[in-house]
């Protein structure tokens, strides 16, 4: 895993501290609210290891259920969610939570149905004590959305894995007929990947078979380099025109979009930060719409930035998405920062 040298300095410039009383008050609030059992349900010591234990397939999970909240206990939770999340990010979550009822009527119709597919199968879990000082995280986690947020310092915050997905992809039928929760992503990268040149596609393009998933799946640690599971293939930005470059940023846009506003810029001015040129743009599978595709965006040396985008199962209407940093996903960086400020050598 890519590893890089931050100086302490770079982790005070990022302190969120106003982000961060929000998710301490609210996951609070949120915890004061459960009775004895939900309360023993939901939380979870601070070090815990399923803290790194996530899935987006539709299995049943540990942690507090939306079911089993009151009206009350849902919206703390969904307030929740829309303290790591932005407007529209917070949106797309509650649609794909919404989602599973569609997948339900349409797998019921099928004869397909294995799953339980409810709305309320969403799972919140609080790791440590939001009210304390020391480092704690929280997640919502069920069938296509894994958010996960670590508080450290009251103020220092990592917003990955961020994981949201989509099946159908597109409604074909029904009252919600024409709906695209995740649509704007693959529009945006087909119009990149469409607008390159002969030689710019050919570099762009490392496959034409699409990967039946991500390729980092929900795996608690990345690897990169020749031969990983992410590849150093794909075009760099560093030899996009400038519009296409803007194309590029519009489509990062829509992922990093997802967190809230801070959290989103503090992302962007990382990205930024380390410049945009080796910032590969790689495809895999056709490239029209309906065609199984496969498209990530990564950047694993001068400021750690992934991201992924498949589309290929159900007929290729059946998204998987994932935004990843290998330095910060979990809060490796900020931990390892808080344990040598405060714990080596004492």
């Amino acid at each position: 895993m890519t590893q890089q040298t931050v100086e302490p300095a770079a982790f005070e410039r990022a302190r969120l501290p106003e982000v961060a009383r929000r998710m301490s008050e609210t996951g609070s609030r949120f915890l004061d609210s459960l009775n004895p059992d939900q309360r023993a349900r939901a939380s979870f010591s601070a070090d815990h290891w399923e803290r790194l234990l996530w899935h987006y397939a539709p299995f049943a999970l540990r942690g507090l259920p939306i079911k089993a909240m009151d009206d009350e206990q849902r919206q703390l939770a969904y307030e929740m969610i829309s303290t790591g999340m932005s407007a529209s990010g917070t949106d797309k979550t509650r649609a794909i939570m919404d989602h599973e009822a569609i997948l339900n009527d349409l797998e019921s119709t099928a004869g397909t149905l294995a799953f339980d597919r409810d709305p309320g199968l969403y799972y919140l879990r609080v790791f440590g004590d939001p009210a304390g000082g020391d480092p704690w995280s929280w997640s919502v986690n069920g069938h296509h959305v894994y958010l996960g947020f670590t508080v450290v310092d009251g103020g220092l915050i990592s917003s990955t894995p961020n994981f949201l997905g989509a099946n159908p992809a597109e409604v074909l039928s029904g009252p919600q007929k024409g709906l695209r929760i995740l649509g704007e992503c693959e529009d945006i990268a087909r119009e990149l990947l469409n607008g390159l040149d002969r030689g710019q596609r050919s570099q762009a393009i490392v496959s034409e078979m699409a990967p039946l998933d991500i390729m980092t799946t929900n795996g608690p640690q990345i690897v990169d380099g020749p031969g990983s599971i992410l590849p150093p293939e794909g075009l760099p930005a560093g030899k996009m025109n400038k519009g296409q470059q803007e194309l590029l940023l519009k489509l990062v846009n829509q992922y990093v979009g997802r967190l809230s506003d801070d959290l989103a810029k503090q992302m962007m001015d990382k990205l930024m930060a380390g410049g945009i040129d080796r910032l590969l743009f790689a495809w895999a599978g056709g490239s029209e719409r309906g065609q199984g595709h496969y498209f990530r965006l990564h950047r694993l040396e001068g400021g750690s930035f992934i991201m992924e985008h498949d589309n290929v199962q159900n007929d290729a209407n059946h998204v998987h998405s994932v935004l990843r940093d290998a330095d910060a996903d979990y809060g490796t960086d900020i931990l390892r920062h808080h344990y040598e400020q405060h714990h080596l050598g004492s």
